[in-house]
């Protein structure tokens, strides 16, 4: 199954220090060779400044080592991801899975009620448990005709409560797998539709909405993902709650040991 990543990249003078901006490239380079095709969407405030843009082009470039690599310069916005979302991924037709993501955090660093360690966590997680059960989301986003068809995979908090389904669900960070046909095969019935884009939260929001609209609810598969991701709470205010990895110890007490290398690759190579 052929597999694509489209990553947004926000770009400001400053990047190169940037603690979220390390993290995110370390973590796509362990990822980069399952990927098929990949789509990078530069989204500044600068685009008149040629000099910033070839450095982060270059830069990228030294990360993501792969022949179907398409770097686009575009003016960021107020809907900042959510456009790359929709643009890429949403309104485009691929014949294959579709993995997104963001520098998320790369605002959140400078934000003191945040706590910068468990956000350093909560990003090499989030690429761990979409990569850690790949043959998982393979498996669950491919197209079967005889059988409901996966839509998304990811560490989604939970889209229901007193065993109704949550319209507002929203998945905070937006890094998830996805199968654009099979969202469009369900959303073909004719009282459905894909949401719109909408606010900056559109990408957030897209899988609680599209789940929302179809009568069969299909989200992330894997056992615990709604638990793991419900408590992973970077809030300076709420230090007292257990950290991504604590929780995934519990789920995934085989593989915990994989997260834990994986995480001491990514900040020995990361500097952070």
């Amino acid at each position: 199954m052929k597999k694509r990543l489209v990553f947004h990249f926000y770009c400001d003078y400053g990047w190169e220090e940037n603690i979220a901006v390390k993290l995110h490239l370390e973590c796509i380079k362990h990822y980069i060779h399952v990927f098929d095709d990949v789509v990078v969407v530069i989204a500044t405030d600068h685009l008149e400044d040629s000099g910033l843009l070839r450095s982060v082009k270059e830069h990228i470039l030294l990360y993501m080592d792969c022949n179907t690599i398409t770097i686009k310069t575009v003016q960021n916005t107020g809907f900042r991801e959510a456009k790359t979302f929709y643009d890429e991924i949403v309104n485009k037709d691929y014949d294959g899975i579709t993995f997104f993501t963001h520098t998320k955090g790369y605002t959140n660093f400078d934000v003191d009620r945040y706590d910068k360690e468990r956000l350093k966590e909560w990003i090499i997680c989030s690429y761990w448990i979409n990569f850690n059960f790949l043959h998982e989301v393979e498996s669950m986003l491919s197209y079967n005709t005889k059988a409901n068809n996966g839509l998304f995979y990811g560490a989604f908090l939970s889209f229901t409560h007193e065993g109704k389904l949550l319209q507002n669900a929203a998945y905070s960070g937006s890094m998830f797998w996805t199968n654009m046909r099979n969202v469009r095969v369900e959303c073909g019935l004719s009282n459905v539709e894909i949401p719109a884009l909408a606010t900056r939260m559109s990408a957030e929001q897209f899988p609680g909405l599209v789940c929302y609209r179809i009568v069969n609810m299909l989200a992330a598969s894997h056992k615990g993902i709604g638990i793991y991701y419900d408590l992973c709470d970077f809030y300076g205010e709420n230090k007292e709650k257990a950290g991504p990895k604590f929780v995934l110890e519990e789920l995934f007490p085989k593989e915990i040991h994989e997260l834990y290398e994986f995480e001491d690759e990514i900040h020995k190579k990361s500097g952070v």
